[in-house]
């Protein structure tokens, strides 16, 4: 069984160390020959960069099975090196960003202009007077997330839109469907297609997500971070609508879902601290 340490070497980034046995790659090697007879004969004299592939792609292999077992999404690609090559056997790291940097801006100075205040004071003029308060707070909330937004820097990886966007087609087209319509029939009658939908679902993925992640920095610089009781909480939530046992729930969430709840729990905790500038402020 594949040996390997993980370890973080900051909040973004991750290293993957795996151990092999001189026998390890040794049996390889011999794999490897008795699959590529002819090439291997024909380059003996390549020994070394036969090796190194059959290494690289070795590492690879194991990296994908210790990604996968890893608590969180991985979105970027390692950068393999070897660490150690001896009569002791060898050891090849896998550093790899684990999440974007973003670099929060001064959140202090957010503030909904009197321009925007009376717009928003219109907006709620013809909407009934029990929900103006709660939606009054929305849309002002929804503004200093929208500013937070802009004052933060940061690129969403596309592997994570792809996620989100392929998830947002899948969604539409289970929409169309339930309406009796087909996705094709909509290419049709919009003069789109596949493609220019996907792109479409791209920048909307990436806006999104760009959202979230600044919100989920905010959290982060406010220490908003998702206590053990809110994160129980949730599960149980989830046990309700689910009717699956929280301890079951708890097994499912132990790695990667467990994670992204976390997260979810930050970032609406730190759109809340938003809300709470609008109950000060306005």
């Amino acid at each position: 069984w594949m040996k390997y340490k993980v370890k973080n070497t900051d909040d973004n980034n991750l290293r993957f160390e795996f151990a092999f046995t001189v026998e390890e790659i040794e049996n390889e090697m011999r794999q490897y020959a008795q699959k590529n007879k002819k090439e291997y004969i024909s380059d003996m004299t390549k020994q070394s960069s036969i090796r190194k592939h059959i290494i690289t792609e070795l590492v690879k292999k194991e990296y994908v099975k210790a990604a996968m077992q890893y608590t969180q999404e991985i979105y970027y690609s390692p950068v393999l090196n070897v660490i150690k090559d001896d009569k002791s056997g060898l050891v090849v790291s896998a550093d790899v960003q684990i999440s974007p940097v973003f670099k929060l801006g001064d959140y202090s100075v957010l503030s909904v202009t009197e321009n925007e205040l009376e717009e928003i004071e219109r907006d709620i003029a013809t909407v009934p007077e029990d929900n103006r308060a709660t939606i009054r707070r929305y849309l002002l909330q929804s503004k200093l997330v929208e500013k937070l937004d802009n004052i933060t820097e940061g690129t969403v990886p596309d592997t994570m839109a792809s996620e989100r966007a392929g998830q947002m087609m899948s969604a539409f087209e289970q929409q169309l469907d339930s309406n009796g319509k087909d996705i094709k029939d909509y290419y049709e009658d919009c003069d789109t297609n596949e493609h220019e939908l996907y792109e479409d679902f791209m920048k909307e993925a990436k806006r999104q997500l760009h959202s979230r992640l600044s919100l989920y920095e905010l959290a982060k610089a406010e220490n908003l971070y998702a206590t053990e009781e809110e994160y129980e909480a949730e599960l149980r939530k989830l046990s309700d609508r689910s009717m699956m046992p929280v301890s079951r729930l708890r097994e499912i969430f132990e790695k990667k879902e467990g994670a992204k709840l976390r997260q979810d729990i930050a970032i609406a905790k730190a759109a809340e601290f938003l809300g709470e500038i609008v109950d000060k402020r306005y």
